[in-house]
């Protein structure tokens, strides 16, 4: 039998935020000299994020409080141990009474609060809530499900057959909700996760991906010359140029838009250097710039003399305003497929042509994934498979040359 000796001491810490690390004390090491910082003696009084630690089975374990009052952060601790200690001694947990239960909305709040402090977008957020704050929470309400618990595998696939959406928007939205009940599986919300049972949904209306020839490219920039309406003579100019700087760098229309003029520097010969970003292992990721498109961007005048295109303020309603712009710029160019049927031109079309382009010129997948920003080269392979096969080909093809060269040379 388990000795109490086994039950494992949670401890309270506080994860400091980074205004509150610099008012730390910093202290020097009488023998060695070094400065350190030293946190302050109320640290735990501070209003950061608390987290509950505790070492089980020679591995530590880190789970948030869901708070950052220090006392709430203890109560949660030594419940905690309480738990561990029933757990040793075989006893069974007390049930809660139901008065005391959380509803399945107080749930979803506390879900919600908990993407909110790990610092998810306001879009991301608006999507989470919009699915469980308020379909989520409907549905159950419907139901008569007033509890988490009382949710069944049954319930949710009742819930799923309501949704009118695409194979492939209904699989993403059936992962938020297995991520929902895993988090409120590891809070002890509910014994076991429901949506694990969910069957699998298979989706097969992934849109192909689309890029540009070098003919419809300059097609798309001849174009641009004829863009009428509203549009003036400067915006033109920046519709070229960012036309350009999407193509052969591969960003995404976000963040070409809010590129900053820093993160581009000219080179020694005359080439430039374009900071893309930093990979979580600290890398730093350069995408190298011809000459004459650098100097065009540099050539570019904006109101926010920070940025190329952007003027600072509102993002999402800047983005909007240039897809609309790419909509008159594709009604402009008429593009046409290898078929003869129109051609929509879109903006990421332009980011696929850079992808397919490194592809075409032997580079790796996992070179052309840190180009794009993937941190799963799986993604790159499930959206140009085709042109990695056809790459891998090349090579094969090429070291079969070599290899007749060298019997050869042999004989």
């Amino acid at each position: 039998m388990k000795t109490s000796r086994s039950v494992p001491h949670v401890l309270v810490r506080t994860r400091h935020r980074p205004e509150c690390r610099a008012g730390w004390k910093i202290e020097t090491d009488a023998t060695t000299g070094e400065k350190k910082r030293k946190e302050r003696l109320y640290h735990n009084s501070c209003s950061c994020p608390k987290q509950l630690q505790y070492s089980r089975n020679g591995k530590m374990h880190r789970q948030s409080a869901e708070t950052d009052r220090e006392e709430i952060a203890l109560q949660k601790a030594r419940e905690m141990e309480a738990r561990f200690e029933r757990a040793a001694k075989g006893e069974p947990e007390p049930a809660i009474p139901q008065e005391q239960q959380p509803t399945i909305a107080e749930i979803v709040a506390l879900f919600l609060k908990s993407k909110a402090d790990l610092n998810y977008t306001p879009k991301s957020l608006n999507r989470l809530r919009g699915w469980f704050e308020k379909r989520f929470v409907d549905y159950c309400s419907g139901a008569g499900l007033i509890f988490l618990p009382d949710v069944k595998l049954t319930h949710l696939e009742a819930w799923r057959n309501t949704w009118k959406l695409s194979p492939s928007t209904r699989a993403k939205i059936q992962g938020r909700i297995a991520g929902f009940f895993d988090w409120a599986l590891r809070r002890d919300f509910v014994s076991k996760n429901p949506a694990l049972g969910l069957e699998r949904i298979k989706s097969d209306d992934r849109k192909p991906t689309l890029a540009l020839t070098d003919e419809q490219f300059a097609a798309v920039l001849e174009a641009g010359k004829q863009v009428n309406g509203k549009t003036a003579d400067a915006q033109r100019v920046k519709l070229r140029a960012l036309c350009l700087l999407m193509r052969w760098s591969g960003l995404a229309l976000g963040d070409a838009l809010t590129l900053e003029r820093t993160k581009l520097t000219r080179e020694v010969d005359g080439w430039f250097k374009l900071f893309l970003r930093r990979q979580k292992t600290g890398v730093e990721v350069f995408c190298t710039i011809a000459p004459q498109i650098g100097n065009e961007l540099l050539a570019l005048e904006n109101e926010n003399t920070r940025y190329f295109f952007w003027d600072g303020k509102r993002r999402e309603a800047t983005i909007q305003d240039w897809i609309y712009l790419f909509r008159k710029l594709s009604a402009a160019a008429a593009l046409k497929d290898e078929h003869g049927e129109p051609l929509p031109l879109h903006s990421h079309m332009l980011r696929n042509s850079f992808a397919i382009w490194c592809f075409n010129s032997d580079m790796s997948v996992e070179d052309v994934a840190a180009l794009l920003g993937h941190t799963d080269t799986k993604v790159t392979q499930r959206h140009y498979s085709p042109w990695i096969v056809s790459r891998q080909a090349r090579l094969a093809a090429r070291v079969k040359e070599a290899y007749l060269r060298s019997e050869a040379k042999a004989e």
